[in-house]
C-alpha cells in the first residue's frame, strides 16, 4: 500500500508540473456585495430552494471560497468555521462534532447529510468522521442549521442538521491533481471531469495515510491508519427544468484503533487492546428533476446504500 501511495504522489506531482489546470475558485466573497451574499440559496430549513434571507431558521453557510481560502483538508476542520459547533479532537482520527450537546465520541443527536443522504450509521445514529471524507474541492457549499428539525427531517436532527452540497459535474470540467505530505499526513488525490452527450461527469481517487500520534506518556498510541476511496457524480440536463443525478462512492483502508474494558476488581482494573481495525463502505445515490407545467417538484428520489463496517486484529 505504501508503495502504491508513492507511485500515486510522484504521477501527481509530474501531472502538476506538467500543467494540469487545477479549477480555482470561481468568485470571491470580498466581491459581493451584501444583498447578493444574503440571496445565497439554501435547502435545509423547508426542504425547498430559498434565499438565506428568507429562511426563518438559523441557517450558517460555508461556501466553496471559504473552505479554500482557510485550507481545511477534513470536513471536522470544515466544521470549525460554523458558529456554535463544537469540535474536538480524541486523536489523529476520531472526531468529535456536535451542537448544543454533550461532547463525545458516539454523539448522534446532529443529523449529517451529504447531498441530501443521511450518512449515520445504524450502529448507534452516529457518523463515524473517520469514514467521511469529501474532496474539499468538490464541495459548493456547507448548510448547518443550529436547533431542532425533526419536524421536517426526522428523529437524528435533535440538535442540529449539517448539510454538505457538492458541485455539479458539469462545474470540474478538466483535470485536477493534488498531493499533500507532512510529519502525520500525507495525500494524493486525481479528479477528471468529462461532458458525455447531454450530461458532465467527474470521477475521483484519492488515497490518504494518517502516522501515529507523538504519545504523551508511556502507553502507546494506535491512530495510524490509510484509507483509498473512489467515487463519481454524473449530471444530465433532460430539459429546461428537468434531470438526473447519479452519485457514488466506495472506501476501503485501515484504522488504528483501541477497546478499553474492565478485568476485574484488583489493580489494574482496567486492560486496553490494541487492532487494526478495517473499514469500507460504498454509497450509490440517484434522484431526479422533472417538472409539470409552472411547478417544478426537485423532489422524485431515489436512493441506494449500501455501508459495511468491519474489524479485525
Amino acid at each position: 500500500m505504501r508503495k502504491l501511495f508513492r507511485h500515486t504522489m510522484i504521477s501527481v506531482a509530474l501531472g502538476c508540473l506538467l500543467g494540469v489546470p487545477a479549477l480555482q475558485a470561481q468568485y470571491s466573497l470580498s466581491e459581493l456585495i451584501l444583498e447578493e451574499l444574503m440571496d445565497i440559496e439554501v435547502t435545509l430549513s423547508t426542504r425547498q430552494p430559498e434565499k438565506v434571507s428568507s429562511s426563518a431558521a438559523a441557517v450558517t453557510v460555508v461556501t466553496r471560497d471559504e473552505l479554500l481560502r482557510a485550507g481545511v483538508r477534513t470536513l471536522p476542520d470544515a466544521l470549525r468555521l460554523v458558529p456554535g459547533m463544537l469540535v474536538g479532537q480524541i486523536d489523529g482520527g476520531k472526531w468529535i462534532v456536535t451542537s448544543r450537546d454533550f461532547a463525545g465520541l458516539f454523539a448522534n443527536k446532529l443529523l449529517v447529510l451529504i447531498d441530501g443522504r443521511s450518512v449515520y450509521t445504524t450502529l448507534f445514529s452516529g457518523v463515524f468522521w473517520e469514514s467521511q471524507d469529501v474532496p474539499m474541492e468538490d464541495i459548493e457549499r456547507i448548510e448547518v442549521i443550529r436547533g431542532p428539525g425533526g419536524t421536517l427531517w426526522g428523529a437524528n436532527a435533535v440538535n442540529g442538521i449539517i448539510n454538505i452540497v457538492t458541485r455539479r459535474a458539469e462545474e470540474s470540467i478538466g483535470t485536477y491533481a493534488e498531493v499533500g505530505a507532512g510529519t502525520d499526513r500525507r495525500y494524493a488525490g486525481v479528479r477528471h471531469g468529462v461532458a458525455v452527450g447531454g450530461g458532465w461527469v467527474r470521477g475521483y481517487v484519492k488515497h490518504s495515510e494518517r502516522a501515529r500520534s507523538a504519545a504523551a506518556s508511556t502507553a502507546p498510541v494506535r491512530d495510524d491508519g490509510h484509507v483509498t476511496r473512489a467515487g463519481f457524480r454524473a449530471d444530465f440536463d433532460l430539459g429546461t427544468e428537468d434531470g438526473v443525478v447519479l452519485i457514488g462512492n466506495a472506501f476501503r483502508g485501515i484504522v488504528g484503533e483501541s477497546l478499553t474494558y474492565v478485568e476485574g476488581p484488583e489493580l489494574p482494573q482496567t486492560q486496553r487492546f490494541y487492532f487494526d481495525g478495517e473499514v469500507a463502505g460504498g454509497d450509490l445515490l440517484a434522484w431526479g428533476r422533472r417538472s409539470w407545467g409552472a411547478t417544478t417538484r426537485p423532489n422524485c428520489r431515489c436512493t441506494t446504500m449500501c455501508t459495511t463496517d468491519r474489524s479485525g486484529s
